[in-house]
């Protein structure tokens, strides 16, 4: 007990898990922005269809290409923080993007649209393939560098 009363010094806080406002501001707000954009267009009763090309899954499209971006800016900004190596970022934004696709329809439930497995696994596919093509394109590797 008198070992743990004189050992209060106080927690030295890691530097590497506080942003500077401008990191803020260029990595997370655009993901944030982007889920805000997703719920918004979620929160429409009956969404507009296309008037080309009837039958075409165009829902399953919308749901890919939304969470590809989501993904790709999850994966931009966990890359972004020192402690995430690239394949921890690539798993983070696949899992928050994913998370944040079974919300989406759960409040699509709530709106009164269908919820759907497939739109799940479809927001699950977008996101793998952001990540991973933006992983691909954009970023360096070691050996790559200047």
């Amino acid at each position: 007990m008198k070992d743990e009363m004189q050992n209060t010094s106080p927690r030295r806080v890691d530097s590497s898990l506080i942003l500077h406002p401008s990191s803020f501001l260029r990595y997370w707000l655009p993901p944030l922005l982007w889920a805000a954009l997703i719920f918004a267009a979620s929160s429409v009763r009956t969404p507009p269809k296309p008037p080309v090309m009837p039958g075409f899954p165009w829902d399953k499209l919308a749901h890919a290409i939304e969470y590809a971006v989501l993904g790709m800016l999850l994966y931009r900004a966990f890359a972004e923080l020192e402690q995430f190596s690239k394949l921890r970022a690539v798993l983070l934004g696949i899992v928050f993007a994913t998370a944040y696709g079974f919300s989406d329809e759960l409040h699509q439930f709530f709106v009164g649209r269908d919820c759907e497995a497939v739109d799940i696994l479809t927001d699950f596919a977008g996101a793998v393939v952001g990540t991973v093509v933006y992983m691909t394109l954009f970023t360096r590797s070691a050996h790559n560098q200047p």
